[in-house]
């Protein structure tokens, strides 16, 4: 660059200037050289001006993933529902367990202060089936094989024996239609009607 400067400075008034081969090529590769440059610099200020916006985004779509997967961590909508059926089992199986603990302790109550009206009397053998259809009500639910009811009548029977001639009006015990309790309504009606008749 000195010596160019140099040669400029001692050119003619014409305005022409001499150089030596060297000077030129060398002239020339600089000039190349400093193109080239210019180049790599465009694209790296390319490149600055891309990668923080590419990283910006990464970085925005990074917290977005972090707050879902926080938001779904916090909330265990999964295991919430989970324990609230569990809860809701438990707390069925004791309801039905505490309806049939009421049911049965009352209907002994009852059973206790019509005894003596209904032992040996034509709805004795009434008393005894519906009792026993009653206990296939309470067990059905637990366990349908439970030998609860027929043990319950074999005790009734042999505290209150019916007589014969009743056995014989009083008509065959009807088979346990299932939860639905019909077979034990009729016979509750019977025996409300036969009690009326009987007061």
């Amino acid at each position: 660059a000195e010596r160019l400067r140099s040669l400029l400075a001692q050119a003619d008034s014409s305005g022409v200037l001499t150089l030596e081969t060297g000077l030129a090529r060398a002239a020339a590769d600089n000039l190349e050289a400093a193109a080239a440059l210019e180049r790599q610099l465009n694209e790296a200020n390319e490149l600055l001006s891309i990668k923080p916006t590419v990283a910006k985004k990464l970085n925005d779509r990074i917290k977005n993933l972090e707050e879902e997967l926080t938001h779904l961590r916090s909330n265990k909508k999964v295991d919430e529902l989970q324990a609230k059926v569990q809860r809701l089992e438990a707390e069925l199986k004791q309801s039905y367990a505490t309806k049939n603990f009421t049911l049965k302790s009352g209907l002994l109550e009852m059973e206790k202060a019509h005894r003596a009206r209904f032992q040996g009397s034509a709805a004795g053998a009434d008393v005894e089936d519906l009792w026993s259809d009653i206990n296939s009500l309470l067990v059905e639910e637990r366990d349908p094989s439970t030998p609860v009811a027929s043990a319950r009548l074999k005790s009734a029977r042999q505290r209150s024996p019916v007589r014969p001639d009743s056995a014989a009006r009083t008509p065959p015990p009807s088979t346990h239609e299932g939860a639905n309790g019909a077979t034990v309504h009729e016979k509750v009606l019977k025996l409300n009607q036969e009690t009326a008749a009987a007061e």
